[in-house]
């Protein structure tokens, strides 16, 4: 991926490259491996064995040494001889692999770069978020900002659920009208839920007003879905009030 991602930057055929590395561990991988790869090729491990086999040899411990000699009698393979033949022949691509290493990192600290920490409401999501967050912060990575995805929106002006029962209950009858009423309550604890998650999110990612896309009706699986989602990343601030406001409870 390190590779793939410093092709794309040196072709320079795009406008822009995007990243999605779902879940955030994931994400921290990939700022961690240019590092990881950095110190792998410069480590004594690796030296030992881009050095002879006898060398090698030497340098493995009287303990280790016995390992190999019963796996080597056992399976008829030297595994120190195969592993040093194999680190001395990728000896030669070490140079590139740093040089990619270098500039993925150079990429990832860029000013043109921009990170978006994009979660749900949910407890387990936000707090790698906000972990993911901390790393940046660490890294010194540039922050772009905060997308909630799936969020229950809490209505400005919340309806009593039983008020709404009782309003219900001659056109619908008791059962109906009191499922009505409890699938509302519910609802409603979920907004304010998803509310206190994105007031925690706001407060400790420093993104004073994160990009809020409500739970839509449906699974965003075709171009409309894509369109809707749309509307709430790039709406004004006066569009995104009434979107909200039209998907709350």
């Amino acid at each position: 991926a390190i590779a793939k991602l410093y092709e794309l930057d040196r072709e320079g055929n795009y406008d822009a490259i995007v990243l999605d590395t779902p879940p955030s561990r994931n994400a921290l991988d990939f700022l961690e491996a240019p590092d990881r790869l950095t110190g792998f090729f410069e480590g004594r491990a690796l030296r030992m064995f881009l050095a002879p086999t006898g060398i090698a040899a030497k340098v493995v411990g009287a303990g280790t040494g016995v390992v190999f000699s019963v796996l080597k009698r056992v399976t008829g393979v030297d595994l120190l001889s195969d592993l040093s033949v194999f680190f001395r022949a990728l000896g030669g691509l070490i140079d590139g692999f740093r040089e990619r290493a270098a500039g993925v990192k150079a990429i990832l600290g860029d000013p043109a770069t921009t990170f978006l920490v994009v979660t749900s409401p949910e407890r387990e999501p936000v707090t790698e978020a906000i972990y993911f967050r901390g790393k940046l912060r660490d890294a010194d990575m540039p922050f772009g900002g905060l997308v909630v995805n799936r969020v229950h929106v809490r209505a400005a002006k919340e309806e009593d659920p039983d008020d709404v029962r009782a309003a219900l209950l001659e056109e619908l009858g008791e059962t109906l009208a009191a499922k009505v009423a409890t699938t509302l309550r519910e609802q409603q604890l979920l907004a304010a839920r998803d509310e206190a998650a994105v007031q925690r999110l706001s407060r400790e990612t420093g993104d004073e007003d994160p990009v809020i896309v409500p739970l839509l009706d449906g699974d965003v699986h075709d171009v409309d879905g894509l369109v809707a989602i749309h509307r709430h990343l790039f709406a004004s601030d006066r569009e995104r009030d009434a979107l909200l406001a039209a998907a709350a409870y």
